[in-house]
């Protein structure tokens, strides 16, 4: 196994302790003189942030949330401004590069949304990021929690001319809830994986 898979092996084993500590708090928010609770992405990606940080103490890369590479020569060039939610590299190296990460909760997880995720996470995977993660957050009162619509929306970005390129290096976490452990699901083989959860 390469220095580059047990470093992702351990991000993800990170980004799994850190899904399961999520508080309540920041996973949905309440709001004054209203009933219901809301997702806020932002909310949520900086707690995210500090439980990846405390998971992550002592590790060979350096974790960067919304880093703007609108002025880095090499993906301003060939990718535009960008400005991924996460990413895991060591600076000023291109051929370090190992984790680029979008965030989108369930309930804001439009067609139009999810390609842009799609189209940003699989640029820096062409532009040589070793693996590249979907986490989506929440779920909709429905049977299935209403991760149907992510997965209909892979089926289509990822048409037969895609999925070679992609293949075991987009992966997506499903975060349902707080106090949960974010469940991959291989878009590959269409199947749910709790193997390794931790």
């Amino acid at each position: 196994m390469s220095d580059e898979e047990k470093h992702f092996m351990k991000f993800q084993n990170s980004l799994k302790w850190a899904t399961k500590n999520m508080d309540q708090y920041y996973f949905r928010i309440a709001m004054a003189k209203s009933r219901g609770h809301f997702l806020r992405e932002r909310v949520y990606c900086y707690e995210l942030y500090h439980l990846l940080r405390l998971g992550l103490q002592c590790f060979p890369y350096t974790l960067q949330g919304e880093m703007d590479k609108i002025s880095h020569p090499i993906f301003h060039r060939e990718i535009g401004a960008v400005k991924p939610d996460f990413i895991l590299h060591e600076p000023k190296n291109m051929e370090n590069n190992l984790v680029v990460m979008e965030v989108k909760p369930l309930k804001n997880a439009y067609r139009s949304n999810l390609k842009k995720d799609l189209d940003t996470l699989t640029r820096f995977l062409d532009l040589g990021y070793y693996r590249a993660i979907h986490l989506i957050y929440g779920s909709l009162i429905r049977g299935d929690g209403g991760i149907s619509k992510i997965i209909r929306t892979y089926r289509e970005y990822m048409n037969p001319t895609r999925p070679n390129a992609y293949r075991g290096k987009l992966f997506l976490y499903w975060h349902r809830t707080s106090g949960e452990v974010a469940t991959i699901y291989d878009w590959e083989g269409e199947v749910f994986n709790n193997s390794g959860d931790s």
